[in-house]
């Protein structure tokens, strides 16, 4: 499991990885929850959240290999990354040359560097 906080239309929220193969959303403030996003086919490993022309994103890893975008704009699911061969464990987001950059770590041993 893991914890991200983050900024999202002026209140603090706290996204949370899990095994049931979800994040959830919540209002720090007033610990209510806001949104859950479903994707992951296997449980979900870290998160990252990040400002992307000017719209609060979060990336997810997960078991199931993958890492899967999502904007918090308007809740949805933008897209999955797929190239590792193991549960995706960590993950770091960047900028390089003015571009986001993704860095991942795999059970398969290897760190991707993905690019938008």
């Amino acid at each position: 499991m893991s914890l991200v906080v983050f900024e999202y239309k002026g209140f603090t929220c706290l996204a949370s990885s899990s095994w049931d193969k979800t994040i959830k959303i919540q209002n720090i403030e007033n610990q209510k929850l806001l949104w859950t996003f479903i994707g992951h086919s296997d449980g979900v490993f870290d998160i990252v959240a990040f400002k992307h022309k000017g719209f609060t994103c979060f990336t997810s890893t997960g078991y199931d290999r993958t890492i899967k975008i999502w904007n918090t704009e308007n809740k949805q699911f933008l897209c999955t990354l797929k190239g590792h061969t193991a549960p995706v464990s960590s993950l770091v987001v960047f900028e390089y040359k003015r571009a986001i950059c993704l860095a991942s770590g795999s059970w398969d041993k290897t760190i991707k560097i993905w690019t938008e």
